[in-house]
């Protein structure tokens, strides 16, 4: 009898499902190194880099498998570097010793580099309005739309576990949703010395509330950790999402002042979707590490900050739709740091590796330090798109405010976006181009230079 209800019940239940997933490739030439968006396993160095990927999905019942492969390659081109001449020694040991705290080189090796990477791939298990399992994607975490502060596609996706909801779960007070991810962060190998060998374990959170008496506006907060695996000695440090947020209520930790060996961001963020969904506006405000007290937090809440606001658009046109929006990425310390020592966001003393996976950051593609404000208007049609991007970097702004002297000047970059795409059918091109002026390269008076980033793109879905 149970056999027979088995083998009924097999019957009852829907054929897997099989589909490919877009077979795609990609172009790109840059004069520099350059400043990528979104690119996630790409490491796209100075000349050519050339990538192509395609996978599978399959699910069936409440299990879902994708496989996705990535293959690709770059010149790498040598680029000059930061120079160090005309520094004292005391300004060199300086930045030797902030370089130390991350591991974010200029370029991750001396040759040519070519890679297979299985990013975007992960097998999880779907459960009412849930979905747990283990992956190899990137995470978007938090509101913004060019950059991340918290999480995003910068970085190749890691090696994690996780739990997420993939519908809204309902609740009296309105609907909420969230991601609950643990994993593992390598490393380059560039100036492994600093890191002994030390690999990295990452937890993170973020989640969203939307109150059920203000349509269209979505709260939420994000926490990350990182930890170096030898500093794993219970289960707490596994699951730290739970600790204070002021060091006062924390245990002396290794150093013997209240600082645990592990690295912690914070954020609340808002959206708000207004005029019918045709208009939103968003914002985070961000903490690097902990506060030292309560009282810290209320009289000084912009000490080891991060902020982002931005407004995106869309409105009908003759054919199409205007997609248009507008962000500003602040990561540069605050005055506060005038009267108390302030940290590099994404630098650590103790995890050295920093915010990173694979020589790339988690966060912001910015990097540490520098701001950004953006502007961004795409006509789409069903047959394609085309658009502009305006944009100003304040490039390691931090870096330079603590090491100013004569012939000296923030590095400035001003970058003008084209781009294109067009639909065949199931094939779509596409085709953009960035002109970059960079004022005070590294810093320095005068050095200024013209850089251009040219990326081509073919998409077929089958």
């Amino acid at each position: 009898m149970n056999s027979f209800l088995l083998i009924l019940s097999a019957i009852a239940l829907p054929p897997p499902a099989l589909g490919w997933l877009p077979v795609e490739s990609s172009t790109s030439i840059h004069s520099d190194i350059p400043r990528t968006y979104h690119d996630k396993g790409l490491w796209q160095g100075k000349g050519l880099t050339q990538s192509f990927s395609a996978g599978l999905n399959a699910s069936w019942w409440f299990f879902e498998v994708q496989t996705q492969l990535t293959a690709w390659g770059t010149q790498n081109l040598a680029s000059p570097i930061f120079p160090m001449d005309g520094f004292s020694n005391t300004t060199k040991n300086f930045i030797d010793r902030r370089n130390g705290e991350i591991d974010l080189p200029y370029r991750i090796s001396d040759h040519a580099i070519r890679n297979l990477d299985w990013s975007e791939s992960f097998v999880k298990v779907h459960l009412w309005r849930f979905s747990v399992g283990a992956s190899m994607e990137n995470r978007w975490f938090g509101p913004g739309v060019r950059n991340s502060i918290m999480m995003g596609h910068q970085a190749p996706g890691f090696r994690h576990l996780f739990v997420k909801t993939e519908q809204p779960i309902p609740l009296w007070i309105g609907s909420i949703q969230g991601t609950y991810l643990s994993g593992r962060l390598d490393d380059t190998k560039v100036n492994a010395s600093a890191r002994n060998g030390e690999w990295v374990y990452l937890s993170g959170f973020s989640g969203t509330i939307t109150p059920r008496f203000f349509p269209g506006l979505d709260l939420g907060i994000t926490r990350t950790f990182i930890i170096n695996g030898s500093d794993l000695t219970s289960w707490s440090d596994y699951m730290p999402l739970f600790q204070p947020f002021d060091k006062s209520k924390l245990g002396a930790g290794s150093d013997g002042g209240g600082s645990a060996p592990d690295d912690q961001r914070a954020s609340v963020f808002f959206s708000w979707r207004l005029n019918n969904g045709s208009m939103r506006v968003y914002g985070e405000f961000a903490k690097e590490d902990h506060n030292a007290n309560i009282r810290d937090i209320i009289s000084e809440p912009e000490h080891n900050r991060a902020y982002q606001v931005g407004v995106e658009t869309h409105r009908p046109a003759v054919g199409g739709m205007f997609r248009s929006g507008a962000e500003i990425t602040q990561l540069t310390m605050s005055n506060s740091q005038k009267t108390r020592s302030s940290g590099y966001w994404y630098l650590h003393s103790k995890v050295k590796q920093g915010y990173t996976h694979r020589g790339q950051l988690l966060g912001a593609a910015i990097g540490p330090g520098s701001s950004s404000q953006t502007v961004w208007s795409t006509y789409e049609t069903p047959n394609g798109d085309i658009g502009i991007l305006l944009e100003r970097v304040s490039v390691n702004r931090d870096l330079y405010e603590d090491i100013q002297k004569p012939g000296l000047r923030p590095e400035i970059d001003l970058t003008m976006g084209l781009h294109a795409s067009r639909v065949f059918g199931s094939l779509t091109a596409s085709a953009a181009i960035d002109l970059t002026h960079t004022s005070n390269r590294y810093f320095r008076q005068g050095e200024n230079r013209w850089l251009t980033s040219f990326r081509t793109g073919l998409r077929y879905d089958l």
